[in-house]
C-alpha cells in the first residue's frame, strides 16, 4: 500500500507519493504544510497510475481487481475516470465522510467491460461534470451507491445502463443531481435505480426510465424524485416507475409521458404520491403504450394539466382500492386509431377531471366504474369525434360518475353508456343520448340509475330495466300535465323489446320539456296547471312532430330560456280558452331549415322576449306581448310611431291576432325570416335592440333603412344582413348603426350594405363581407359614408367599395374598389394592418380624364394578389400620363397579376414607391425612337421601389 500526500502549486492541491515528497526535501525546498486527511486516501489492487494527480486519467482495475478508498475528509480531482476496464476485472471507489470528494472532470465510466463500483457515504460527494456511463458495454456492470444525509452524487449525465447493466441505490437521506438520467439508454441495456427512504432524493431536467432499452426506477418508503419523465421513450424500450409507500413522491416539473414509442408503466401504491405540472400522455406516440396503476387508499396522481389515456399510442389506467387521480381535462383515445382504457375499482377509488371528460375522442374510449368506484367531471363526451366508439360501464352500488355539467352520449360517433347493478350516473345539466340525428347511441339499463337535470333522448335508444330521475324530459313521450297530473309523476317506458325503465319526472325550469324528439307525441298542459321549464321544444329532430296544448284560465306553460315551435322537426302549440304561454327568451316558430311549425290561438296569450315568426304561420283569435320582433311584415320606428306600438294580423282566413310590441334593448328586431320585410327607422329616433337580422331563412328577402340626422339603430350583439336569404342594410343622410358585429352574407343572391352621405355612419367591433362562391355581398360607402370597425374582412367573393372613409384594419381577401366610377377609399388605419391584401384578393381601379380611383391609406400597406384597371367612359390616357392609385405611409409586397387594359401606342407601366403606387403610360418599344431627345431615351424600368 503507497500512502498520497498533497501539496499546494499555484493554489491548487496534487496528490503525489511520500517518495516524491522526500526528494523535495533532499533538495533543500520548502513543503507547504500537509491536512491531517491525507492518510484517508488510499489505493489497492490494480489502479493506475499509483500516485494520483489532478492532470491525469484514473484506471481502477484495468486488468485485475483494484480499490481506491477515499475518506477522512480528503479530496480526489482526476481528468478520465475508468473503473472496471477489463472483463472479468472488478473495481470499487469509496468515499465516505463529511468533506471526502471525489471528481471526475471528464468521462467517467463505471463497469467498462468488467464491474465498476462507486459507493458513496457519511456525507461524501462525488461530481463529473460530462457524461457518466454507468455498464458501458454490452456484459458490463456498473452501480453506484448513495446513502446518508449531506451525500450526493452530482453528475451531468448519468447512463444507468449504457450498453450493458447499470444500477443506482439511494438511500438514507442520499442525493443525486442530474441533468440528465438514462436509465437503460441503449438497446442491449439495463438499468435500475431505487430512490428508498426519508429524505432520500434524485433531481433531474430530464429522466428517461427507458429510453432504448430496459430501465426501472422504484421510489420507495419516503423517497423523493424531480424530473420531466419519460418511461419507455424509444421504439422496443421498456420503462417502469414504481412509487410506493407513504411519503413517496415524483414530481414531473413539466410533463410525464408514460409509453412515448415504446412500453412503460408507472405505478403508484401504497400511498405513494406524484404530481405533475403540465399535461400527462399515456402512449403518447405511434407504437407506444403506456400503463398506469394507482392503487391503494392516499396513492395519489396530481396534474396541473391534461391527461391523455392514448394520446397517439394505446394506454391505459387502473384506479383501484382507494387511489385517486387528479387532472384538468380527460381524454380516453385521443387520437386517431388510438385505443384508451380506465378502470376505477373500488370503494374511495377517484378519478377528478375539473374539465371535461372525453371517452373515444379520435380513436376507441373504454372506462369501467366498478365495485364503489368514481369519475368525476364537468362536461362528458361518450363517443365524441369520428371514427371513435366510446364505452362507459357504472356497475355495483356505490359506482358514480358525477358529471357537473352536460353528458353528450354518442356526440359524432357512437357511444354507449351502461348502468348495472346499482350502478349510478349523476348529471348535473343534460343528458343527450345521441346528441346528432346520425349519431348511434344507447343508454342500457341492468337496474341501474341515470339521475339528470334534463333527459333529451329517444324511447327506443333506452334499454333494459332501470330508473331514471329527472328534473326535465324531451323525449318521444305523450305527456300530460292537469288537475290530475302535476309536475311529479311517472313514466313508465316498456315499448321496446325487454324494456321497463321507469321515469320519475320533477319538471321544475332548471329542466327543458318537449316532444317530438324523434317521432309523433303530444304534450297537454290543462286545468289551471302551471308548468315551469328552461326551454321548449316541440319537434326537436328532423322527422319529429311535437305538438302542445295550453288550454284554461290560468293553466301556464313557462319556459324560462327559448321556445321552439318546430326545432329540427315538425312543431305546432295550441294557447286556447285563456291558457297562457311565456318564453322568457326567444319564441321561434318554423326554423331556418323550413320545418313546418304554427302557434293557434284561441282566445289564448304568448308572452316572450323576441317573436321569430311570420304572420303565416300564426293562426286564430290571440295576443302576442313581446319585447322584440323578426318577421316577415313591414316595421316603422318614427316619431309618430315609438317602440311602442300595436299590429293587427287578420290577412289570415281566420286570424285576428294582436301584437303588441314594447321594443326594447332585450328584444331581437329584423325582417325578412322566411318571406319578405322591411324596417324603417327615421326621423331622429333611436332604436336599441340586443341583436339583428334582415333576410334570415331560405327565400327570404329583408330590407333595413336607417335615415335622417341622429337616427340610430342599436345593436348590443351582432346583426347579420343576408344569412340563407338576402338582406339590404341602408345607411342614409345621417343615420347611424352601431352593433358588436356586422355580417353580410347571403346563398341565395347578393346581401348589400350601404351608408350615404357625410354623416352617415356604420359602427361595429368587426365587419365580414362575403365567404365563399355563394356568398357574394358587398358594403358601398357612398357620399362621404363612414365604416369604423377594428377590423374589416372582405372574404372571397366579397366586395367593399366606395369614395367614404374607413377607421380601421382592412382584410381584403375579396374585392376593394375605391370610388364610384371614380373617386376615393380612405382608410385610416392599416390596410390589411398586418394582414394586407391576400394572394386571392384584388384591387379594383378605373382610370378616367379628370380623375382616377385612388385608395388612400393612413398607416401602412401589405400587397399581394391581383391589380386589376379599366378604363372609364371611353377614356383613353396618353403617353407619358402618371396616375397615382394607392398611397400609404410604407409599402410592403407588390400585386402578383396585374391586369391592365390595351392603350394606343403605348402601355401602363406599374411603379412601386415606398408610399404609393404609381400608374405611368410608356411608349411600346416600336416607338422609342421617336422619343429619342437631347440624346435622351426613356427606359421602362419595372418594378421600381423608391
Amino acid at each position: 500500500m503507497q500512502m498520497l500526500f498533497l501539496f499546494n502549486r499555484h493554489g491548487c492541491w496534487r496528490v503525489v507519493s511520500s517518495t516524491f515528497i522526500h526528494l523535495i526535501a533532499a533538495c533543500g525546498l520548502v513543503l507547504t504544510a500537509l491536512p491531517s486527511a491525507l492518510a484517508g486516501v488510499t489505493t489497492t489492487g490494480d489502479v493506475t497510475p499509483q500516485t494520483i494527480t489532478f492532470d491525469t486519467d484514473l484506471y481502477v482495475a484495468d486488468q485485475a481487481d483494484g480499490t481506491l478508498q477515499i475518506d477522512g475528509g480528503s479530496e480526489v480531482r482526476v481528468f478520465y475516470t475508468h473503473v472496471g476496464n477489463a472483463a472479468g476485472a472488478t473495481g470499487l471507489i469509496s468515499i465516505d465522510g463529511a468533506g471526502s470528494s471525489f471528481k471526475s472532470s471528464f468521462y467517467l465510466y463505471l463497469g467498462v467491460e468488467g464491474t465498476g463500483i462507486l459507493q458513496l457515504s457519511g456525507g461524501a460527494t462525488s461530481t463529473c461534470t460530462w457524461p457518466s456511463y454507468i455498464g458501458y458495454e454490452a456484459g458490463s456492470t456498473g452501480s453506484i451507491s448513495v446513502a446518508d444525509p449531506d451525500t450526493l452524487l452530482d453528475f451531468d449525465q448519468l447512463h444507468l445502463g449504457y450498453r450493458g447493466d447499470g444500477s443506482l441505490s439511494v438511500t438514507a437521506g442520499g442525493s443525486v443531481d442530474t441533468f440528465f438520467a438514462f436509465i437503460g439508454d441503449e438497446a442491449t441495456a439495463t438499468g435500475a435505480a431505487t430512490v428508498d427512504g426519508v429524505g432520500s432524493s434524485m433531481t433531474c431536467v430530464r429522466l428517461y426510465t427507458g429510453y432504448h432499452g430496459s430501465g426501472m426506477l422504484d421510489i420507495t418508503d419516503g423517497g423523493e424524485v424531480s424530473a420531466n419523465v419519460d418511461i419507455g421513450y424509444e421504439e422496443g424500450s421498456t420503462g417502469k416507475l414504481s412509487v410506493s409507500g407513504a411519503g413517496s413522491l415524483l414530481t414531473c416539473t413539466s410533463d410525464i409521458r408514460v409509453g412515448y414509442k415504446g412500453d412503460g408503466t408507472l405505478n403508484i401504491s401504497a400511498g405513494g404520491q406524484v404530481i405533475t405540472n403540465r399535461d400527462s400522455d399515456l402512449g403518447g406516440w405511434y407504437g407506444g403504450t403506456g400503463t398506469v396503476n394507482v392503487d391503494g387508499t392516499d396513492s395519489t396522481w396530481t396534474s396541473t394539466g391534461d391527461l391523455y389515456v392514448g394520446s397517439q399510442g394505446d394506454g391505459a389506467l387502473a384506479i383501484t382500492a382507494g387511489g385517486k387521480v387528479f387532472n384538468e381535462e380527460g381524454e380516453i383515445g385521443h387520437g386517431t386509431g388510438t385505443v384508451g382504457q380506465v378502470t376505477v375499482d373500488g370503494t374511495g377509488s377517484t378519478w377528478a377531471n375539473s374539465g371535461d371528460l372525453f371517452v373515444g375522442c379520435q380513436g376507441d374510449g373504454t372506462l369501467v366504474i366498478s365495485n364503489g368506484g368514481q369519475v368525476n367531471c364537468l362536461n362528458a363526451f361518450i363517443g365524441y369525434g369520428a371514427p371513435a366508439s366510446g364505452d362507459v360501464t357504472v356497475e355495483g352500488a356505490g359506482s358514480l360518475l358525477n358529471i357537473s355539467g352536460d353528458l353528450q352520449l354518442g356526440r359524432s360517433s357512437s357511444g354507449t353508456l351502461s348502468l348495472i347493478n346499482g350502478g349510478r350516473t349523476e348529471v348535473s345539466g343534460a343528458t343527450y343520448v345521441g346528441y346528432f340525428d346520425t349519431t348511434p347511441s344507447t343508454l342500457t339499463f341492468d337496474n341501474g340509475t341515470l339521475d339528470t337535470g334534463l333527459l333529451l333522448a329517444s324511447a327506443a335508444d333506452l334499454h333494459g330495466q332501470g330508473v331514471v330521475n329527472t328534473h326535465g324530459l324531451v323525449s318521444d313521450v305523450d305527456l300530460v300535465f292537469d288537475q290530475s297530473h302535476g309536475p311529479q309523476q311517472q313514466l313508465i317506458l316498456n315499448g321496446e323489446p325487454g324494456q321497463n325503465i321507469a321515469i320519475n319526472l320533477d319538471q321544475t325550469s332548471a329542466g327543458s320539456l318537449g316532444v317530438g324528439f324523434t317521432g309523433s307525441r303530444t304534450l297537454t298542459i290543462a286545468d289551471g296547471r302551471q308548468i315551469e321549464s328552461a326551454n321548449g321544444y316541440l319537434g326537436y329532430r328532423e322527422g319529429g312532430n311535437g305538438a302542445a296544448t295550453v288550454d284554461g284560465i290560468g293553466t301556464l306553460w313557462h319556459c324560462y330560456g327559448d321556445l321552439y315551435v318546430g326545432y329540427a322537426g315538425a312543431g305546432s302549440l295550441t294557447i286556447s280558452s285563456g291558457g297562457q304561454v311565456i318564453a322568457d327568451g326567444l319564441t321561434r316558430v318554423r326554423p331556418s331549415n323550413g320545418s313546418p311549425g304554427s302557434i293557434h290561438f284561441d282566445s289564448g296569450t304568448l308572452d316572450t322576449e323576441t317573436l321569430q315568426a311570420s304572420p303565416a304561420v300564426l293562426h286564430g283569435q290571440g295576443a302576442i306581448n313581446t319585447h322584440g320582433l323578426l318577421t316577415d311584415m313591414s316595421l316603422l320606428f318614427d316619431q309618430t310611431h315609438p317602440a311602442q306600438q300595436q299590429y293587427v294580423l287578420n290577412s289570415e282566413p281566420g286570424q285576428t291576432i294582436t301584437i303588441n310590441l314594447d321594443h326594447n334593448a332585450s328584444g331581437g328586431l329584423g325582417v325578412g325570416m322566411y318571406g319578405s320585410g322591411d324596417l324603417t327607422i327615421r326621423d331622429g329616433v333611436t332604436i336599441h335592440s340586443a341583436f339583428g337580422k334582415v333576410g334570415y331563412a331560405a327565400g327570404s328577402t329583408g330590407t333595413a333603412t336607417v335615415t335622417g340626422t341622429d337616427t340610430t339603430w342599436n345593436c348590443a350583439n351582432g346583426l347579420a344582413v343576408g344569412l340563407v336569404g338576402v338582406g339590404s342594410l341602408e345607411i342614409l343622410d345621417g343615420g347611424r348603426v352601431n352593433c358588436g358585429y356586422l355580417y353580410t352574407w347571403s346563398s341565395d343572391g347578393a346581401s348589400t350594405v350601404t351608408v350615404d352621405g357625410a354623416d352617415s355612419v356604420l359602427l361595429t367591433g368587426e365587419v365580414r363581407i362575403g365567404g365563399s362562391t355563394d356568398y357574394n355581398s358587398s358594403v358601398t360607402l357612398a357620399n362621404g359614408g363612414r365604416l369604423e370597425a377594428y377590423r374589416i374582412r372582405v372574404l372571397p367573393f366579397g366586395l367593399l367599395t366606395g369614395d367614404g372613409a374607413i377607421t380601421g384594419y382592412v382584410d381584403n381577401r375579396g374585392r376593394v374598389a375605391p370610388g364610384q366610377s371614380p373617386g376615393t377609399l380612405q382608410i385610416v388605419g392599416n390596410y390589411l394592418g398586418g394582414y394586407g391584401q391576400a394572394s386571392e384578393g384584388t384591387l379594383d381601379i378605373e382610370l378616367a380624364a379628370k380623375v382616377n380611383d385612388l385608395l388612400e391609406i393612413i398607416g401602412s400597406a401589405s400587397l399581394n394578389g391581383t391589380l386589376s384597371v379599366t378604363l372609364y367612359d371611353g377614356f383613353m390616357p396618353s403617353l407619358g400620363q402618371s396616375f397615382t392609385i394607392l398611397t400609404a405611409s410604407s409599402i410592403t409586397g407588390m400585386f402578383v397579376t396585374e391586369l391592365l387594359p390595351s392603350l394606343d401606342g403605348g402601355y401602363l407601366d406599374v411603379i412601386y414607391n415606398s408610399d404609393s403606387v404609381v400608374l405611368t403610360v410608356i411608349p411600346e418599344p416600336a416607338s422609342l425612337l421617336l422619343l429619342l431627345t437631347g440624346g435622351s431615351l426613356l427606359v421602362r424600368h419595372r418594378p421600381v421601389l423608391v
